[in-house]
């Protein structure tokens, strides 16, 4: 062998155990967390114990840190075990993470619990849940998925009764005027919001009190796939340039999907008359859409995910106040420089003066449900877009869909 060749032995062994083995890679792996035992429901006890055990397939050195009722995270080392002591009556919320030698975190643990040291008990009868809607339908299957999962989590039965007509008005009204005493509740829905603006009912939002929210299908701006536009401004400056010639569709006049089209295009600066609305009583809309008879579809990007993703409609922007997890590469109409969202939502509700204690119980238990992968799971099977806000901001949000969708009726006309 030459000399030559002898210097660069080393060089050639190198590139043969690389071709083999492949670069070094800087590979992270985030740490998990598993929650071995913890306080939950109802506690009769001034004393919590929380025990977990996290897991890193690269670096097994963990450390952890815990945060009570939202508090600063504090660090616990490596200990694995926490006991709570000396909070008051009323709900608490643990949430413990891990953190490797990289500094990167697991998703948070979270335990929720309620503090009665009379030691009541709720509930100790079945509880109902009100569905507006026929059984089958979406609102429907995601109130008999949290009344199975509640079934277990607050040992106790509890039924979903369809109390259907007046497109969701009756169940909103009976869950309204319900004894306030936690044992019925409501799947309530956008409905809430419009129902009394155009006079179909006397109650309104407010003779509810809000437990969780648990999803919101926002509005999409869908058109056909061979359609002119790629973008919702080009579709915005072709209805200003052509007033009276786009054709839009989604459902009935004045219901939610109409709403959006209203309230995109006064956001947007155009007049609400520069389109036409093509009124659709039934799920039908999306069939006049692929067959032509209709150009613009304000409706539920989840309703019409299927065609969207096939490439058979083109889905231009969405109503929401963040990217959907489904179609993260479509822009918000915020984005698009358009202040306006809305859509269809849907969350848990009691009646007025129900019991404080009572709803922190209701809330604890169906917020730890719906951080649960068995939630996240039943929600993606069905195309529902999860959108959890706690019992405050369920309220405010209810509070502020009301104002936009009763000025979105006026500038329609169906109301004065």
């Amino acid at each position: 062998m030459s000399r030559k060749l002898l210097k660069r032995a080393p060089l050639l062994i190198l590139a043969v155990v690389l071709l083999f083995t492949g670069c070094p890679r800087n590979t992270s792996y985030v740490p998990t967390l598993t929650l071995i035992e913890g306080a939950r429901g109802v506690i009769p006890f001034d004393s919590a114990s929380f025990v977990w055990s996290g897991d890193n397939t690269k670096d097994g050195l963990l450390k952890y840190e815990y945060r009570k009722d939202g508090g600063n995270w504090v660090d616990h080392g490596t200990n694995s075990e926490y006991t709570w002591t000396g909070y008051e009556d009323g709900l608490h919320r643990f949430e413990v993470r891990a953190k490797d030698s990289n500094e990167l975190f697991s998703e948070e643990l979270l335990c929720f619990f309620f503090y009665d040291e009379q030691g009541s008990v709720f509930p100790c009868e079945p509880v109902t849940i009100i569905c507006p809607y026929r059984a089958g339908g979406g609102t429907d299957r995601l109130s008999r998925f949290v009344a199975d999962e509640l079934n277990v989590r607050l040992d106790e039965t509890v039924f979903v009764e369809n109390e259907t007509g007046g497109g969701g008005v009756n169940g909103h009204v009976s869950g309204a005027n319900a004894d306030p005493n936690g044992y019925t509740m409501t799947m309530v829905t956008s409905d809430i919001c419009t129902i009394h603006w155009m006079d179909i009912a006397s109650i309104n939002y407010q003779d509810f009190d809000y437990i969780v929210q648990l999803n919101e299908d926002n509005a999409g701006v869908i058109v056909s796939a061979d359609a002119p536009w790629d973008s919702v401004q080009e579709l915005l400056d072709y209805i200003e340039g052509r007033p009276g010639e786009v054709v839009f569709s989604g459902s009935s006049s004045g219901s939610i999907w109409d709403l959006a089209r209203i309230g995109m295009l006064s956001a947007a600066g155009l007049d609400i008359d520069s389109v036409i609305w093509s009124s659709t009583m039934d799920s039908s809309s999306i069939t006049r859409l692929l067959e032509g008879e209709v150009d613009v579809l304000t409706s539920s990007v989840t309703e019409a995910s299927c065609q969207i993703k096939s490439g058979k409609l083109k889905l231009l922007a969405v109503m929401s106040d963040q990217r959907l997890t489904g179609f993260p590469n479509i822009p918000t109409l915020k984005e698009e420089g358009i202040d306006w969202e809305t859509g269809t939502w849907r969350g848990l509700a009691v009646p007025n003066d129900t019991p404080e204690e009572i709803k922190a119980i209701l809330e604890a238990e169906i917020l730890r449900m719906a951080h649960s992968e068995e939630f996240l799971d039943i929600s993606r099977s069905n195309g529902f877009e999860v959108r959890i806000r706690d019992s405050k901001e369920f309220e405010e949000f209810v509070e502020e869909q009301d104002t936009l969708l009763g000025a979105a009726l006026k500038l329609g006309g169906f109301i004065n």
